[in-house]
């Protein structure tokens, strides 16, 4: 059960090494530009995504590494069944990899203007 449990710790290392090589780390100033609602681009919107991501891989780490502590130390522990957390992490490895993509061969910051506000003065002007 322990190295069962080790296993999951170091696959969890590893979609975070993946999650940094992929999507490098959050953009917490664009992400709260985004969601304030000051600077809604596309590049803002995946700093967003990419911080929700962040979130949920980190959550899934510090869940392995609490759950491997506790069966360290005797206490219960959090059982989930192997086909639960391989569905997991295969759709949170999905996920990064589609955001990868996204951001690899996405428009960036070339979409008309920077944001809405100057789209859409530049579309009354027409």
């Amino acid at each position: 059960m322990l190295k069962r449990a080790l296993g999951s710790i170091c696959l969890s290392g590893f979609m975070a090494f993946i999650t940094v090589r992929v999507l490098g780390l959050p953009d917490f100033s664009s992400a709260i530009a985004f969601l304030s609602g000051s600077g809604i681009t596309a590049s803002n919107s995946l700093a967003t995504i990419d911080l929700i991501i962040w979130f949920i891989v980190g959550c899934i780490l510090i869940f392995n590494i609490i759950n491997t502590l506790r069966k360290v130390s005797g206490q219960w522990e959090i059982r989930l069944k192997r086909r639960q957390q391989a569905w997991g992490m295969m759709a949170i490895g999905i996920l990064v990899l589609t955001i990868g993509l996204v951001r690899h061969y996405g428009p960036g910051d070339s979409i008309c203007c920077g944001n809405i506000n100057e789209a859409r003065q530049v579309n009354i002007g027409k």
